[in-house]
């Protein structure tokens, strides 16, 4: 019998955030969501999508990091918006969360490129 890589087959192409775990990534691309439904009215939830091009102890990687809270959001825009005013693609930032479902809070800066 062979060895599976378990790391690797249940990491994924998405980012997952695990409670009170920061994690530095590159994100590039970013653009409204157009996955998640909301449960309720079946419409698209607002969000947005990143493209990942780098995670801090892993070099680069090809990943989707999809956000629909308000909070993170609110937080994410003004590193955007700074980004975008100075002719950036790329943003590196630190992301880490707390909580579960509404009362899930995110602490998330702008970090130099690692």
């Amino acid at each position: 019998m062979g060895t599976v890589d378990w790391e690797d087959m249940t990491s994924g192409s998405f980012v997952k955030l695990v409670n009170g775990q920061p994690i530095k990534m590159g994100i590039r691309n970013w653009r409204p969501q157009d996955k998640f439904k909301d449960d309720n009215t079946g419409e698209l939830r607002k969000g947005l999508t990143f493209d990942v091009f780098a995670e801090e102890g892993k070099g680069e990687v090809t990943k989707e990091w999809t956000v629909t809270s308000m909070r993170a959001m609110g937080k994410l825009r003004p590193i955007c918006e700074k980004a975008e005013a100075e002719g950036r693609a790329d943003v590196f930032v630190s992301v880490t969360r707390a909580g579960e479902g509404k009362a899930t809070v995110y602490e998330i800066t702008e970090v130099e490129a690692f």
